[in-house]
């Protein structure tokens, strides 16, 4: 599991979700393409991303992968196209649309022993939750314009996305892409001075 490259975390819940592709030396790599990646990497994010219990997560198997990852592939392109001002994919919005109005939160009043409690719920399968959670968290950056400030990594080779918390960030992690461009820049600057033989 993640032989080769680890899943880039942190970001807000969306970026990380669409975060767990990857291009590296062997090509595409689907970060949760077994349901093992999959509970490994719900448990990396914690409940940024779904409030799925320990057990939910376990129960998610090769059925429910196909629509994970369908939600994924309609939010890649519509983060894109947000970012740009560009009209997104219909098929994106409509799912996306599909998987938040088929599983809404809910308010739930409660009593905590000394005040009276608010928080929204969601009723639906593991599956359908964790997808509606991150529709929702992909909705939330495009109403709130954060997705405007979405930068795709420096590296050509690399198709991660970040929100930069500062103006100069230019790689999706420093310590990897980052560092491979530092690494070429020294190759490529000792390599010009070198005497021919």
């Amino acid at each position: 599991m993640w032989s080769e490259v680890a899943p880039l975390v942190g970001e807000p819940p969306a970026l990380d979700f669409v975060n767990t592709v990857v291009h590296c030396r062997s090509g595409r790599v689907d970060l949760i393409s077994t349901p093992e990646e999959l509970h490994a990497w719900l448990i990396l994010v914690g409940d940024r991303v779904s409030d799925l219990s320990p057990t939910e997560i376990t129960a998610l198997g090769d059925a429910e992968l196909a629509t994970i990852h369908a939600t994924r592939d309609a939010i890649y392109p519509l983060i894109h196209a947000a970012r740009d001002g560009k009209r997104p994919p219909d098929a994106s919005v409509d799912l996306l649309n599909d998987l938040m109005r088929a599983v809404p939160r809910i308010p739930r009043l409660g009593w905590d022993g000394s005040a009276v409690t608010s928080v929204e719920l969601r009723s639906g399968s593991a599956v359908e939750r964790l997808c509606a959670s991150v529709a929702s968290a992909t909705a939330a950056m495009i109403a709130d314009g954060s997705v405007h400030q979405v930068r795709e990594c420096a590296d050509p080779r690399c198709i991660w996305l970040f929100l930069p918390k500062n103006s100069r960030r230019r790689w999706c992690d420093p310590s990897i892409c980052g560092n491979r461009a530092r690494v070429a820049r020294y190759y490529h600057r000792h390599k010009a001075t070198e005497p021919a033989i």
